[in-house]
C-alpha cells in the first residue's frame, strides 16, 4: 500500500485527497500539512489522520 502525505490542502491538495478516498485501494493518506486549520481539518477527519500526523 502506498502511503500518502498531503503537502498543502488547497485546490490541489484537496484534489488529491478526494481521489484517494473515492479509491481507496490506491493509496492511504498518513500525514496532511497545511497553516489553515479548516483544511487540514477537513482533511485529517476524511482520513482518520492522527493529530501527531498533522501540522501547520
Amino acid at each position: 500500500m502506498i502511503k500518502i502525505a498531503i503537502i498543502g490542502a488547497g485546490g490541489r491538495g484537496t484534489g488529491f485527497s478526494k481521489i484517494i478516498g473515492d479509491n481507496p485501494h490506491l493509496a492511504t493518506v498518513v500525514a496532511v500539512a497545511e497553516p489553515r486549520d479548516a483544511y487540514r481539518k477537513a482533511i485529517q477527519e476524511k482520513h482518520g489522520i492522527p493529530e501527531a500526523n498533522c501540522v501547520f
